[in-house]
């Protein structure tokens, strides 16, 4: 499979959060720069243009087109296109490892979180289990006396 790299004439990178790439092998060479905000919306597409030549490029979604370079064969057009695609997919640091670990930063902050209302439910369940049982600050029967028998309320208040 094709990859991207400077002994074939195609390089792509992010740096800064702006879109490298090198195209050597392009009629003319040349190297291209785009912010990665502005290509969160575009469009990256391969035409034929003039008879063997065949251009790589961007529209944005208010339909403005940029040329971003001219090949002039269509193999090495498309390997271009991989290649900025590639790039575009990986971001800044080169490498899908790096999604992978934001991925499981994600995760921990998930787990973390599912922690924390797990434990707020549980007191709140232990909490309303008190009040309902009687433990919740209610007064208890003076000893000697059974519920559910009469008792004078002075007895059990303290009154006089």
């Amino acid at each position: 499979m094709f990859g991207c790299s400077s002994s074939r004439g195609l390089d792509a990178k992010v740096v800064n959060n702006a879109l490298v790439v090198s195209f050597l092998t392009a009629d003319p060479p040349r190297v291209w720069r785009a912010d990665m905000t502005g290509l969160a919306t575009a469009t990256l597409e391969l035409r034929e243009g003039q008879p063997g030549k065949f251009r790589l490029v961007m529209k944005t979604p208010g339909g403005k087109e940029e040329d971003i370079s001219t090949f002039t064969d269509r193999e090495t057009a498309a390997n271009a296109l991989r290649c900025v695609t590639d790039a575009m997919l990986r971001g800044e640091g080169g490498s899908s490892s790096s999604a992978s670990t934001s991925a499981g930063g994600g995760m921990m902050k998930r787990v973390f979180w599912i922690a924390i209302v797990l434990l707020v439910l549980y007191l709140a369940v232990n909490v309303l289990a008190n009040a309902l049982h009687g433990g919740g600050g209610g007064r208890s029967l003076p000893p000697g006396v059974k519920a559910g028998t009469a008792v004078p309320a002075d007895k059990i208040f303290g009154g006089k």
